[in-house]
């Protein structure tokens, strides 16, 4: 009998979620098949659905190792390959920071890069345009080559929140193209990228920038990455 005073509740992390022995569905075998994908990955899924704790989960193993793996399918395989190996990793939460426009959003961002920055002891390179996380991100991918991971959550938090407003849908459109445009010239560059969100804007030209994204959505067997399987409820 399943004990579900132990199912993780909707703002858990992974490192919580594992350190408080909470329910936990083994599908990080598939985790570590995409983590060695090639390309910036992308998954969409409804909210509430569960991309906030893979993006976590990720963010955990590329950080920590295996330390919150233990006993799962991904330990010995990631073990294997990485031998204990650990990186930089740069999350953005889109939906974590309140802004009102892409100058504010931008400046959101660029603080979090900035402490990112500072504790690497980073050396920047002055920016001259409106918008200054694009060229502190290249500053600090740069430092590193092969070192950093980028996970971005809910990419489009901030056009489906400006929808009734088509003036400012189109300033976060052409805010987030151009985003998308640095990141992948960045993507040779970084060990690992994967993106969440709601949905994938169609005809917006939001991807047009970074049109080497995989869309894991698209493919039957990562299906099961996020909630329980109709196998899972029967083990």
């Amino acid at each position: 009998m399943v004990d579900i005073t132990k199912l993780p509740k909707a703002k858990s992390g992974f490192e919580e979620l594992r350190s408080q022995n909470q329910i936990y569905v083994d599908h990080t075998d598939l985790i570590y098949e995409f983590a060695y994908l090639d390309g910036p990955n992308f998954l969409s899924r409804p909210r509430r659905f569960g991309k906030s704790l893979l993006i976590s989960t990720l963010e955990s193993l590329f950080t920590h190792g295996t330390e919150f793996f233990k006993g799962l399918k991904i330990e010995k395989l990631w073990e294997k390959r990485e031998q204990g190996k650990t990186y930089k990793v740069i999350h953005l939460d889109f939906s974590s920071f309140a802004y009102t426009s892409p100058e504010d959003f931008d400046a959101k961002i660029y603080d979090i890069l900035d402490k990112i920055a500072n504790n690497l002891s980073i050396t920047r390179t002055n920016s001259s345009g409106t918008y200054k996380s694009d060229a502190l991100l290249t500053d600090i991918i740069s430092s590193a080559p092969g070192e950093f991971v980028l996970l971005i959550d809910e990419y489009d938090y901030p056009l489906t929140h400006s929808l009734d407003d088509k003036e400012l849908f189109e300033e976060y459109r052409k805010y987030i193209q151009g985003l998308f445009g640095t990141i992948k010239a960045l993507s040779g560059k970084m060990r690992f990228i994967f993106i969440t969100g709601v949905g994938r804007f169609a005809k917006t030209s939001v991807f047009s920038q970074l049109n080497n994204l995989r869309d894991l959505g698209l493919e039957a067997k990562f299906a099961p990455l996020l909630g329980y399987t109709e196998a899972d409820m029967h083990q």
